[in-house]
């Protein structure tokens, strides 16, 4: 999401990931927050040319792919991080079901 463009200081591109509770926490997970600074806001209709607008444009999508990848790494790190703990453990990890769960609250259909 890109800051307010009314705003003085330079926008910014901000995601921000929380994992979900496990049922071994009990303090709640912290924030990780990945940044990508943007050196314009976008320009008001009307006020600047289409190849102001398309420069602006092509920077954010730049933002955008940056951002994932950061996010994906820093999503993989935890993946394997979970894994080398699970294994630690002792138990045993599915790897189709944990991929295909990672990052979603998962319900026990014991009910």
């Amino acid at each position: 999401m890109a800051s307010d463009p009314n705003s003085s200081k330079d926008p910014v591109l901000k995601a921000v990931y929380q994992a979900p509770r496990t049922s071994q926490e009990t303090a709640e997970p912290s924030a990780h927050t990945f940044t990508r600074q943007l050196s314009a806001s976008i320009p008001p209709p009307g006020e600047n040319s289409t190849a102001e607008r398309t420069k602006y444009l092509e920077e954010l999508r730049g933002s955008i792919v940056s951002l994932q990848a950061d996010v994906n790494a820093f999503l993989t790190e935890k993946m394997e991080e979970d894994k080398l703990r699970d294994a630690q453990g002792g138990a045993t990890i599915d790897d189709k079901t944990e991929e295909d769960n990672y990052g979603e609250e998962v319900v026990d259909d014991d009910e």
